[in-house]
């Protein structure tokens, strides 16, 4: 599986919720692509535990892109969630469990396009309980 190029954002439900409110002079109707997003934290499927949540910890992020180490394609996300259900709660060490291995695949990643609306996505991630929903774009 190959993902398309990224744009440099990924959606979060907080500054979706903002841009749904009008607080940033957008508004449900408004695209993705007008919406001032931060840029995101980058890891390695073969990175550890620890390197991800030190660099989410560093850039006040929730989630982590994780790309292919061999291809550098788009493998998955790694999220708050992931640390505490798959390695915290299953008593694993965070500095020798890959990312890889409690990452979630592309295979069941929510993604959204520039051109969608901001209600749109919000809509998508309340009805799918998600916090994270990375931005691809063809390039």
């Amino acid at each position: 599986l190959r993902a398309p190029p990224l744009r440099a954002t990924e959606v979060d439900v907080n500054a979706l919720g903002s841009s749904a409110r009008g607080n940033d002079g957008t508004g449900p109707s408004a695209l993705v692509r007008t919406v001032p997003f931060r840029n995101f934290v980058t890891v390695k499927d073969d990175d550890v535990v620890l390197t991800a949540v030190e660099r989410m910890n560093d850039a006040s992020r929730g989630s982590a892109l994780v790309f292919g180490a061999g291809d550098g394609d788009l493998a998955g996300i790694f999220t708050e969630r992931d640390f505490i259900t798959k390695v915290v709660q299953q008593e694993l060490s965070s500095q020798e469990v890959v990312v890889r291995d409690v990452m979630t695949p592309t295979s069941v990643l929510l993604t959204a396009r520039p051109d969608w609306t901001v209600g749109y996505c919000m809509d998508l991630m309340v009805k799918s309980n998600v916090r994270h929903l990375p931005v691809l774009e063809d390039s």
